[in-house]
């Protein structure tokens, strides 16, 4: 429950298309929360995900733009990781010798599963379409 009641059932979006035209942020207050929350967010990848999701989908109560954040920090480990992986290759040289998986593949999977899940709670799955 945020500041404006209970949450209605079905997507975000379908929520976002029954109010009325209102500017997505509008006060000062709010666009200060807003910029607070994306100076947490490292990285181009991250914060474009980030903004892409915040001006489709309306205004974020506290702990959605909490989720909203640990989202764009998953896209910007996955981007990374995923770098990681294009530079050194999939497979790399063992302590003990001959060659493993990289390590960034493992983070890139958790980053995944992190970024679906925390969509899945802000009940955004049709975000993973923009990224």
């Amino acid at each position: 429950m945020g500041d404006r009641g209970p949450r209605p059932r079905g997507s975000r979006n379908a929520s976002v298309r029954a109010r009325s035209g209102a500017p997505l942020v509008g006060s000062d207050e709010e666009k200060a929360r807003m910029a607070a929350a994306r100076k947490r967010v490292p990285g181009k990848p991250g914060k474009a995900f980030f903004d892409d999701v915040a001006v489709r989908f309306a205004a974020f109560d506290p702990q959605d733009l909490e989720l909203l954040v640990r989202a764009a920090q998953a896209v910007a480990r996955i981007e990374e990781a995923r770098t990681i992986v294009h530079r050194e290759g999939i497979l790399v040289p063992g302590a003990k010798g001959g060659d493993v998986r990289n390590p960034a593949i493992l983070i890139e999977r958790q980053a995944l599963a992190d970024l679906r899940a925390t969509l899945k709670q802000l009940r955004l799955e049709e975000a993973t379409k923009l990224w």
